[in-house]
């Protein structure tokens, strides 16, 4: 239990499972999270990057595949969400410096 968790209450760090659950709306879980003091995000970030060590290939190219169309069917929903190609490749090869 994380200290100063309450175990009455509904904690997403305490949520461990390695079974996917397609997102719904990931905007209130996000805000929730947002939220948390900074220890108690870094320990959940922990806990959601460790549970990517248990996909197998097939599930994280799945799951890519997922998100590549959910981000394709976002941006021919509103196209304003898009960035230029340039500028992103700008800001990559940036970053990499």
């Amino acid at each position: 239990m994380l200290r100063g968790h309450h175990p009455r209450t509904s904690c997403l760090v305490c949520a461990r499972s390695t079974e996917y659950i397609p997102p719904v709306n990931l905007v209130d879980p996000e805000q929730e999270a947002l939220k948390l003091p900074v220890g108690e995000r870094a320990r959940l970030a922990e806990i959601l990057l460790e549970s990517l060590d248990t996909l197998s290939e097939d599930e994280h190219r799945r799951l890519w595949a997922e998100e590549a169309a959910r981000r394709d069917a976002e941006l021919d929903t509103d196209p304003s969400m898009g960035r230029p190609a340039d500028e992103v490749f700008r800001d990559a090869r940036a970053r990499l410096r």
